[in-house]
């Protein structure tokens, strides 16, 4: 199984890429599998989308990730393990994680592609319990019932249904 493809910049490659590079037992070992606590303790228990953007941060202010570009000319997708391995990524490579660890973690997200004033883009969108979410996976910044209107949506990719699991 590669942990990289090259990808050219139309929907049937991005699609097949997100099939193949959507990998949720790369990333199982960063979700905590502790129990929330119980309701009766008034303890806050933050929604999924806010502890994935909350450890998206501290990953890129404690640089164990950071942000590169792909080399002029490609445009190369890596898979979770890799992208953990190199501590970098672009954007897909960044929103591939994103959404294995959503998806590891019983959430539903999906890859968004589209584009920002300056170029192409991809980034995470999903929803859960508190409502639909967009997550910048390149500062971890987490946007909450609307899209902001720089970004322009071309379209969303679903990684496979048998990685996904019932809430």
């Amino acid at each position: 199984m590669s942990e990289f493809l090259i990808v050219p910049f139309n929907y049937a490659s991005h699609h097949n890429a997100v099939q193949k590079l959507v990998r949720p037992w790369e990333v199982q070992h960063l979700i905590n599998r502790a129990p929330p606590p119980p309701a009766w303790l008034g303890v806050y228990q933050p929604p999924f989308a806010e502890r994935v953007a909350q450890w998206l941060r501290e990953q890129f202010d404690s640089r164990l990730l950071s942000y590169q570009s792909d080399p002029s000319g490609f445009d190369v997708w890596s898979s979770p393990a890799l992208t953990l391995r190199r501590r970098t990524g672009d954007c897909e490579d960044l929103t591939l994680l994103v959404v294995s660890i959503f998806l590891a973690g019983g959430a539903s997200a999906r890859v968004a592609i589209g584009s920002l004033p300056g170029g192409g883009h991809a980034w995470v969108e999903g929803a859960d319990a508190h409502g639909g979410f967009l997550l910048e996976a390149t500062s971890g910044e987490l946007h909450r019932y609307q899209r902001p209107a720089d970004y322009n949506l071309f379209y969303h990719i679903d990684p496979n249904p048998s990685l996904m699991r019932a809430a």
